[in-house]
């Protein structure tokens, strides 16, 4: 798959999974990127995301430098439609760019993972969900 492309996959109401593959080109990671941007601006509350990456190539410093800016540009808008992400990455590499772009951007959510599975992320972000859902006793 040489063609980048995006999935996206409303599993409830409170999860949603972004299936990412194929090789970056810039122009490319633009227009997923604002696909992205339109789906998180649907939403009335916030959710947890899952960014299934395994199918994902290696994108290069133009790539990294487009995520880290559009990160930075969107932050308000992170901030109020992600409550909890985790990452399914399955290449060294991949996880090498991301976390050059966290260096540079981190994301403005409290609970990140990265996982080596998209079972594991949904075990990971139900039980933050279910957290979440659980009204906090006050102490005595």
């Amino acid at each position: 798959m040489d063609e980048l492309s995006l999935h996206i996959d409303v599993t409830d109401d409170t999860i949603v999974i972004f299936k990412i593959g194929g090789k970056p080109k810039p122009a490319d990671v633009h227009d997923v990127l604002s696909s992205i941007r339109d789906e998180y601006l649907r939403w009335d509350a916030p959710r947890s995301v899952i960014f299934d990456l395994t199918e994902l190539q290696y994108g290069g410093a133009e790539v990294r430098r487009i995520l880290a800016d559009w990160r930075k540009k969107n932050a308000l808008l992170l901030r109020s439609s992600v409550y909890s992400g985790a990452y399914v990455i399955s290449s060294a590499i991949v996880r090498g760019m991301l976390t050059a772009v966290g260096w540079v951007f981190r994301p403005p959510i409290s609970r990140v993972a990265a996982v080596d599975t998209v079972a594991n992320a949904l075990v990971t972000v139900r039980a933050w969900e279910a957290e979440r859902a659980t009204p906090v006793q006050p102490s005595r």
